[in-house]
């Protein structure tokens, strides 16, 4: 399967920094054992695969945010015995500001005139990794 990317991360899963991706995927869709194929320019004529993987494990994310800058995760269904930090460098961010901004930004509360937003997705593990 196909795991489209950003080019701010192809260094990171190069050199292997990066060690997963979160992704939504309500209909489950990946599982132990798929091809990852890692690309930028997802449906685009500037397609590029630049590397090939397989999918070691899958656990799902919830991340919540409050608007008063309040946050948690859990990982199916249980708070990380480590720390959110790692998560968030796990993922190839340089910062949990910049994770959770990539995810839930700011904006998102006034845009929707709520305090707290929940939002569910999959970790998607290419090394041994598990949280």
């Amino acid at each position: 399967m196909v795991l489209g990317f950003k080019k701010q991360f192809v260094n990171k899963i190069a050199d292997g920094s990066k060690l997963h991706t979160i992704r939504e995927d309500s209909k489950k869709r990946w599982k132990t054992g798929n091809k990852i194929h890692f690309a930028t320019g997802v449906r685009t004529k500037n397609y590029n695969q630049f590397k090939e993987g397989t999918c070691h494990s899958v656990q799902d994310i919830e991340i919540i945010r409050w608007s008063h800058g309040k946050f948690t995760i859990h990982i199916d269904g249980n708070t990380p015995s480590r720390n959110i930090c790692d998560i968030a460098i796990n993922d190839g961010f340089n910062s949990i500001r910049e994770f959770l901004d990539w995810f839930i930004p700011e904006s998102e509360f006034d845009k929707h005139g709520v305090d707290r937003i929940d939002w569910y997705g999959r970790l998607i593990h290419w090394t041994e990794l598990r949280y």
